[in-house]
């Protein structure tokens, strides 16, 4: 199919493993100097925030060999049964399921800082959106599974991060007062 090969075509030319950082690099600066309105801590917290996030991207998807059909596991906590076994594929799925966890937590510490308001609702939002984005475009591309439970386990960790980040920040605030 013709779309296909368009696809193909696409990720060969986006194809940079070598130079993820050197492009990451690139968007902080860029992001930085843009962001001259914002205070110090935010426009360091944004300037992070978007070259991590590329980073994501392009591990999860652009750094993938295309599969010959899209895969997709589109139930929810299919791996605990696994995982309560005790097997070795059980073992295998709790570290992923540990950094799916992961994954996203730079999320929950960078966009705290970043907004002024709604901290929990705009973190939830931007891991749900990213991880979303993220398998959709593996399901669309051939390039790994889509899994709800990625989804999930991304976006807990964002938000568990992002509630220890502004307990943190509001012990902070306390103190800066007294």
């Amino acid at each position: 199919m013709q779309g296909d090969k368009t696809i193909d075509y696409l990720f060969i030319v986006a194809d940079i493993k070598t130079h993820y950082y050197y492009i990451a690099a690139i968007i902080m600066v860029v992001t930085f100097i843009c962001s001259g309105r914002l205070s110090l801590m935010r426009r360091i917290a944004l300037s992070l925030l978007l070259p991590y996030i590329f980073l994501v991207f392009a591990s999860t998807v652009l750094d993938r060999s295309r599969d010959k059909e899209a895969k997709g596991v589109f139930r929810l906590f299919r791996d605990y049964e696994e995982i309560r076994k005790g097997t070795e594929l059980g073992e295998y799925l709790k570290k992923e399921l540990t950094l799916n966890i992961l994954m996203l937590v730079p999320i929950g510490v960078l966009v705290p800082i970043i907004a002024r308001r709604k901290k929990i609702i705009k973190t939830v939002l931007t891991a749900l959106t990213l991880s979303t984005a993220i398998e959709v475009t593996q399901l669309a591309t051939k390039r790994g599974y889509f899994e709800f439970d990625d989804i999930f386990h991304n976006t807990v960790g964002a938000l568990i991060a992002a509630i220890v980040t502004i307990l943190i920040m509001s012990v902070f605030s306390v103190m800066k007062k007294e």
